[in-house]
């Protein structure tokens, strides 16, 4: 089985943003792991819970949630936008 150009690209492509994303929340997954070792006051279990809510939510709810945060008139997409950036549409 031989991938065609266009396929190596969009394999190329989904590694390369995959390395990237790993990369980029491995320090502040680490901290809030160390965080959350050693941290015993109040607040623990809401943070714990925040930090949760991506692995229980259905893929659906956190696609629709950033869509309404990443689209031209949500509040990240209209801080982009006016900075010339365009993450959606």
């Amino acid at each position: 089985m031989s991938l065609a150009p266009s396929e190596w690209q969009a394999l190329g492509l989904s590694l390369g943003v995959a390395s990237l994303a790993t990369l980029a929340i491995l320090p502040p997954g680490l901290l809030a792991a160390y965080l959350l070792a050693r941290f015993r006051g109040p607040g623990k279990g809401l943070l714990e819970t925040v930090l949760s809510l991506p692995l229980v939510l259905p893929p659906t709810a956190i696609g629709i949630v950033l869509l309404e945060l990443l689209g031209r008139h949500g509040p990240v997409g209209r801080m982009l936008a006016a900075r010339g950036i365009e993450v959606l549409f």
